[in-house]
């Protein structure tokens, strides 16, 4: 898995980057912690089913 970006969407649509976070060539926003969340959120949906 790679994912290293993430896009916030709000009521009406895609947020910017929370403090003018760091933007990738893309325009996505640098954020690395996205792995673990993504990790994290698949083991609490399948209930730790691999």
């Amino acid at each position: 898995m790679q994912s290293r970006t993430r896009t916030r969407i709000g009521p009406d649509g895609p947020l910017p980057s929370e403090d003018g976070g760091e933007l990738d060539p893309t325009g996505h926003e640098f954020y690395p912690q996205a792995v673990g969340e993504s990790i994290g959120h698949t083991w609490r949906t399948t209930g730790g089913i691999p």
